[in-house]
């Protein structure tokens, strides 16, 4: 199992419509992809950034989540490199 983490900057003026993309879209989709197992989003106000979480069973998998950027990016979001982490403890 595999940990994506994503983090990022944002404009304090799209962040309803980041949290609604989010919610409506992002996450139905990866729901649909293969090896998907759940997904946390988290934002810090008055910092401007995000953190976005999600768990894969393969590497792979969540490399390819990658795919799901561009939505957000045309939103004015921009995104560090994403980090994919073994799963080597679980509680």
């Amino acid at each position: 199992m595999y940990i994506r983490v994503t983090r990022g900057r944002f404009s304090s003026a799209n962040t309803d419509e980041t949290v609604r993309l989010a919610r409506d879209q992002l996450v139905p989709a990866l729901k649909q992809r293969p090896g998907f197992r759940n997904y946390y989003a988290g934002l810090n106000h008055e910092a401007g950034t995000l953190i976005a979480i999600s768990i894969w069973d393969t590497r792979e998998q969540a490399q390819e989540a990658q795919t799901a950027r561009g939505p957000f990016e045309s939103l004015g979001i921009r995104f560090e490199a994403a980090e994919i982490f073994e799963v080597t403890v679980e509680a």
